[in-house]
């Protein structure tokens, strides 16, 4: 896990002290009485929006078991699989890049016609860094929807074509995407 596993280990205390009825110390969730809460916020509020796929993967495997994974992390070097945030990964690449399905498509403002207005600038270079991080393979996974989405296909490429190369074929040719991503400009890690 890029950055260690200190986010889940720190969130998986505070879910336990919080389904013990015990409050919290966490600097993010203190003012949360019950982990009920920390799942409504995280779930139904868009400022909790940041946390819901923690607080899933939480009730998923529980908090001891997310303990238990946090203190079996090994370094990169030696893993098969590196799990990462877009924020972490911002100026790294890996071969093979699966995009995680908590990228959740947002829905946009429609204009004065009725059409789905734009996508907002900052969550498209977010997904911009995310596609740009691989180096031979990406699977968009919970990005797919951008293709379909009429802002972001503006010259009509079929959606419905396949997105990635299969992750377990290291010799499939790269993958290239065809779509409007590249009017945001070059990736951000080449901003300097």
């Amino acid at each position: 896990m890029v950055g260690g596993g200190g986010v889940l280990r720190s969130l998986a205390l505070a879910a336990k002290d919080l389904k013990a009825g015990n409050g919290t110390r966490h600097p993010e969730l203190y003012l949360f009485k019950t982990w009920g809460e920390v799942q409504d916020y995280a779930g139904n509020d868009p400022a909790g929006a940041d946390l819901h796929p923690w607080v899933d993967l939480i009730d998923d495997i529980g908090t001891q078991t997310a303990l238990e994974a946090v203190d079996r992390l090994g370094s990169e070097e030696n893993s098969d699989v590196i799990i990462s945030t877009v924020h972490k990964a911002k100026g790294r690449e890996w071969p093979v890049v699966r995009i995680g399905e908590d990228f959740t498509e947002r829905e946009p403002e429609p204009d004065a016609t009725g059409k789905p207005g734009r996508i907002p600038r900052n969550e498209a270079r977010l997904a911009y860094v995310a596609i740009t991080r691989a180096r031979h393979q990406l699977d968009i996974g919970g990005l797919a929807w951008f293709n379909a989405h009429p802002q972001a296909n503006p010259q009509g490429i079929d959606a419905t074509a396949p997105t990635s190369a299969d992750p377990h074929h290291l010799d499939a040719p790269p993958y290239t995407p065809a779509n409007p991503w590249d009017r945001l400009g070059p990736p951000s890690d080449q901003l300097g």
